[in-house]
């Protein structure tokens, strides 16, 4: 059986810690969603309201389990 993990002596990989916004209802404030459906994609340049430049448009539908609202939510992929 291979060992795993990396070999010893390596050194650690340094990466950014991002915040992200966490996914609510606008409904009743919960953060409880069914798994995300429908995915559609769109492929343009833009700005988002922070000001970042943006290249790719993401929209997903859930549902709230507490109260039943459908959503879409949207991310964007920065350049």
């Amino acid at each position: 059986m291979p060992k795993r993990g990396r070999p010893k002596g390596s050194k650690n990989k340094s990466v950014p810690t991002i915040d992200v916004e966490k996914s609510v209802c606008p409904t009743c404030g919960s953060s409880k969603r069914s798994p995300y459906f429908n995915k559609r994609e769109k492929s343009f340049i833009g700005v988002d309201r922070d000001g970042r430049v943006f290249e790719k448009v993401t929209w997903r539908r859930t549902k709230c389990l507490e109260c039943g609202q459908h959503r879409d939510d949207r991310t964007y992929t920065y350049k």
